[in-house]
């Protein structure tokens, strides 16, 4: 196991910023602490880099995911079993940090992994309302 000591050393080697804190900052004046975490991470462009890039079937399984498709749907539309599709999901959200598929959308959105017009969305022909539904 890895004393405290030694991740703090390891962070330091690897160019990391370390910030330390005692309980009188945190309880005592929060805000500055805050202010403190801003500066630091507006000076290193904080940026979560991925682990691995998306490949093209994670990238067409989390647009399909986007666009509202089920794991049934979207397993009959690629031909890829639903187990599979399943462990596709788990490599998206590790790779992207995240626990749900909702969060990998949000997530893939927000760091331009892909792009809101790239989501195909399934338009219905039949999605009409009769004036007697409307009253």
């Amino acid at each position: 196991m890895i004393s405290d000591k030694e991740k703090y050393n390891e962070a330091i080697l690897l160019g990391w910023y370390v910030l330390r804190f005692v309980r009188d900052d945190i309880l005592g004046n929060p805000f500055d602490m805050v202010e403190m975490i801003r500066k630091v991470l507006h000076q290193r462009h904080f940026q979560v880099p991925l682990v691995d890039e998306l490949t093209d079937k994670e990238e067409k399984i989390l647009l399909m995911t986007a666009a509202g498709f089920r794991l049934q749907e979207i397993s009959a539309r690629t031909g890829i079993k639903t187990n599979a599709v399943r462990s596709i999901y788990q490599s998206i959200n590790q790779k992207l940090c995240v626990r749900s598929r909702a969060s990998a959308v949000a997530r893939a959105l927000s760091w331009g992994l892909i792009r809101f017009e790239m989501i195909p969305f399934q338009v219905e022909e039949d999605f009409t309302f009769d004036d007697e539904e409307l009253d």
